[in-house]
């Protein structure tokens, strides 16, 4: 067995391939029972990088592994992050450097010392120029990190080690891997969730930061390529991340971020600026990004950074002072300032004309217009105003419960008997008294819906009572026979099916005109429903109106945002587009009939559960799915405003989920 000496954790004599190592068991990292399962291995080879191992516990100290261990973590690259079997030894690349055992190991206690002997052997520039990149936050000096700069040749080492140095703010997320802290467990570890569950929530959209390996690798190894041999780096930075000199040369990139980084939407701000506008420091900008990132825009593209941008021509510093002066908690006014917003077009009767108008883009709208400080005195004086009562929706005109039905036919007449619809209540309680059944207790599903009650006698004289059902959404004009009862709910004789069948023949034969009655008793059902809804509805809850000083401000910031050419919905004309949903609609059971150029019909959905911008789409009363939610909303407003649109079928695709593309054209 090859033999170390556990006090200083460096190879004594015998071994090849391995400068240092040191083992650690559970206990001195974690209390956990189930992580006793497990032991700690650093291990340094002769080519100057380190390997962190995740072990079995009965692993510790085994020495004799460590040749088959430094083979199969040849380099940081051949890692795994899974969650470990009992047997396996995995390799941990976001562990420290240099194990990190709690503060009850003493500092003359022997795994410190073998701690101590392993941290000597490492490359002391490149471990202290981690430490330097760390300020309260982004954890730099992890085993990965170490590697990718012991790796390269000492010169290039060297001119990165330096690069770090004077800009670590630009160059640290292009040249190493920031973590929120050390991983002492593979990934999926419940020790690292518990980690997780305690730091800080990964920041997306406004505040995410530009990682220079997520960059074109065009411009990453041209940036890489200046710094390895040591030419102008402000040129290349600037270059890089599209900002000028003046920006790149600026104190605030030359320090350390607690974040690792400075967020990209933040570099583009400031790059929008004038120079004396800019702030100077870090300290200027990154005890600000709670309130940046709750500001209600959301930037979707450089105008609408530039758009921004004019809240601070003033200058950086001033605009947030005045803000922090009049909010003390600043990040929760500004998020406050969303309920604002959402009463601002809550108020709108109607959407402004051409551009589509959300609380983002509303928001960044006021700001622009108005500025950040005179928007946040818009929300709290609104905050301010007293919660209004609003009053019920009025209930439509009244209904008189027993007003007869709309027919779907009235009376028919065929060879087989008579067919009578019941359109009163007073029809159908005689029908259920005559009968012998419960079909008085139908009366309500007739008012509400698709259903008719229809008696039926033979030329024979026998009687049964016929329910026909239908669709009112009028998607189709079939009407069905849903129920058949005889006297005392008896099953139907042969000649009364044969009536019903008959019936229901001629009604398929009157077409279009059965298709018209269907249309007028789904406008009655409606108005029967909302009759009853609006007897039942709660009184809305109290909410705050804008008032004309608010309503002021609004006007003018709806004409900025009027104002913004790119802000426009593009009306394409034509437009194509393949049906959304036509899985789910009757496209299936038609799609064999559909020919190119087939006209189809376009129908509003503003009461849409799922998109208050959905367009219907059919042909011959078939629903065949929608305008694809990414394409309606420029359609969705035209038709709003009363505009024609036509439609008809483009194109049949072989494409189960979209089979269909159509071509509409506003006129």
């Amino acid at each position: 067995m090859h033999q170390f000496d556990s006090s200083v954790g460096c190879l004594a004599s015998g071994s090849t391939g391995v400068q240092a190592r040191v083992w650690v068991p559970a206990q001195w990292f974690f209390s956990r029972e189930d992580a006793q399962r497990h032991c700690w291995l650093w291990l340094l080879g002769s080519d100057g990088l380190v390997r962190a191992l995740l072990a079995p516990a009965h692993h510790l100290d085994y020495d004799d592994l460590l040749p088959d261990l430094l083979r199969q973590f040849g380099s940081d690259d051949a890692v795994s992050n899974t969650t470990p079997a009992a047997d396996a030894t995995v390799a941990l690349p976001n562990a420290p450097i240099v194990p990190l055992p709690r503060w009850s190991v003493s500092w003359g206690h022997p795994l410190q010392r073998g701690i101590r002997a392993f941290a000597q052997a490492l490359d002391r520039e490149v471990v202290e120029a981690l430490g330097d990149l760390e300020v309260q936050g982004a954890c730099f000096g992890t085993v990965r990190n170490y590697n990718r700069l012991v790796r390269v040749p000492a010169p290039v080492r060297a001119r990165r080690l330096q690069a770090l140095a004077l800009f670590p703010a630009w160059l640290a997320p292009v040249l190493l891997e920031p973590v929120e802290r050390p991983l002492m467990f593979a990934d999926r570890d419940d020790d690292n969730d518990r980690y997780r569950r305690h730091a800080p929530a990964p920041v997306h959209g406004l505040l995410a930061s530009r990682r220079g390996r997520g960059m074109p690798p065009q411009a990453l190894n041209a940036l890489l390529d200046v710094i390895d041999q040591g030419r102008d780096l402000i040129d290349a930075i600037a270059h890089f991340y599209r900002v000028d000199r003046a920006l790149v040369r600026a104190p605030l990139g030359r320090e350390p971020w607690q974040r690792g980084a400075m967020p990209e939407a933040v570099v583009s701000l400031l790059q929008a600026l004038p120079a004396h506008a800019r702030p100077r420091q870090r300290k200027e900008v990154e005890p600000r990004l709670a309130a940046i990132q709750a500001l209600p825009v959301h930037l979707r593209s450089p105008a609408d950074v530039s758009r921004l941008a004019v809240a601070f021509k003033r200058g950086w510093n001033g605009v947030w002072k005045t803000c922090e002066r009049e909010h003390p908690n600043l990040p929760q006014a500004i998020r406050d300032c969303r309920d604002l917003l959402n009463a601002a077009l809550a108020s709108l009767r109607q959407p402004p004309e051409q551009i589509e108008l959300d609380v983002d883009r509303l928001g960044l709208a006021w700001i622009a217009r108005k500025g950040i400080a005179a928007f946040l005195e818009a929300s709290r004086h609104w905050h301010g105003l007293p919660m209004v009562q609003l009053p019920l929706t009025p209930i439509p005109a009244a209904i008189p419960v027993d007003a007869p039905l709309v027919p779907l036919f009235g009376e028919l007449d065929v060879a087989e008997g008579h067919a009578r619809e019941l359109l009163t209540a007073d029809a159908l309680y005689m029908e259920g008294e005559t009968m012998a059944h419960c079909v008085a207790d139908y009366w309500h599903q007739c008012q509400r819906g698709g259903i008719r009650i229809v008696h039926l006698e033979t030329v024979a004289g026998e009687v049964a009572t016929l329910q026909l059902g239908f669709d009112l959404a009028g998607f189709s004009s079939e009407v069905r026979n849903d129920q058949l009862r005889g006297r005392y709910n008896a099953a139907p004789s042969p000649a009364v099916c044969e009536l019903a069948e008959a019936v229901l023949v001629r009604l398929a034969e009157l077409g279009d005109a059965v298709h018209g009655q269907m249309t007028l008793i789904a406008a009655q059902a409606r108005a029967f429903r909302a009759q009853e809804d609006a007897r039942r509805q709660p009184p809305p809850p109290p909410r705050r109106q804008l008032d004309a000083r608010l309503r002021t401000q609004l006007a003018q910031v709806l004409a900025y945002a009027q104002a913004q050419d790119d802000w426009r919905l593009p009306i394409h004309r034509p437009l194509r587009v393949t049906v959304a949903g036509f899985q789910y609609g009757q496209g299936e059971d038609v799609l064999d009939d559909l020919q190119i150029g087939d006209v189809l019909r376009l129908v509003r959905e503003p009461d849409n559960p799922h998109d208050q911008r959905a367009v219907r789409i059919e042909w011959n009363r078939k629903k065949l799915g929608y305008v694809p939610r990414a394409e309606n909303a420029a359609l969705a407003q035209a038709l709003d405003r009363g505009a024609a649109a036509s439609a008809r079928v483009h194109a049949l695709l072989d494409n189960d989920w979209a089979p269909v593309e159509i071509e509409i054209e506003l006129e």
